[in-house]
């Protein structure tokens, strides 16, 4: 075997690894999030991005975007980190329960950061 073979091979284990698959069916802390997203952004992205996942944490803040569908932001709301669910038409009726500092299960589809961590079409889980 060549050198160039062994040198590919020694990357796509080590790549493997580094990229080592999450369950995507478990909660998923919203400051494990957050943390993780801050410090590798590029392989936060490659196990999240594109994927439906499930957050747990603190509401920050909830308000309605211009479409007037329902965003609720765990986190610091001024970090670049938080993550901002923009929640499905029908889970819009439980706007006026929701309380800043209530803990809540969010599952959505991410689509990575823009001024946010974004999860789009997101419901509310048990």
């Amino acid at each position: 075997m060549t050198s160039k073979k062994k040198l590919i091979i020694i990357f796509l284990i080590f790549f493997s690894i580094a990229c080592k698959n999450v369950d995507l069916t478990q909660p998923i802390d919203a400051e494990i999030l957050t943390k993780e997203y801050q410090e590798k952004k590029n392989r936060s992205d490659r196990r999240y991005r594109y994927n439906q996942i499930i957050v747990k944490g603190e509401i920050n803040q909830t308000f309605k975007n211009n479409t007037e569908n329902l965003i609720i932001v765990i986190g610091n709301a001024d970090d670049i980190y938080a993550i901002s669910c923009s929640m499905k038409k029908d889970e819009i009726i439980l706007i006026d329960p929701l309380v800043q500092g209530e803990i809540v299960t969010i599952q959505g589809f991410c689509t990575g950061i823009s001024g946010h961590i974004i999860l789009e079409d997101c419901i509310f889980v048990k």
